[in-house]
């Protein structure tokens, strides 16, 4: 797992600072890894030239690239799902709240 890739916060740091200790005779390694994260990495799923350009040059590749849309997608659906249910559990302790408020006037 790449430490820089962590949301900013004190964990982060003290994690990536433990990698750059841990890999100090590797500054090439501690760069590649810092170039990572800052490289944000998209498979382009929504472009039909690129999925086109795929599966015309190798049609093996190309199904595994349609399999991994499909598994993209259904991580969005739960994602979606799961925030979802966040944000009505939220609604509901909210209108709890609200409720708890009203009767303590």
């Amino acid at each position: 797992n790449n430490p820089f890739l962590l949301p900013h916060g004190k964990e982060a740091l003290a994690k990536q600072s433990a990698f750059a200790k841990a890999h100090e005779h590797e500054p090439w390694l501690i760069e590649f890894y810092k170039r990572e994260a800052s490289e944000p990495v998209t498979l382009n799923f929504g472009n039909l030239t690129t999925r086109s350009m795929i599966t015309k040059r190798d049609p093996i590749l190309g199904k595994i690239f349609e399999r991994a849309m499909e598994i993209h997608k259904q991580w969005l659906k739960d994602d979606i799902e799961r925030l979802s249910q966040l944000t009505g559990e939220s609604a509901a302790q909210i209108e709890a709240a609200r409720k708890q408020l009203a009767t303590a006037r």
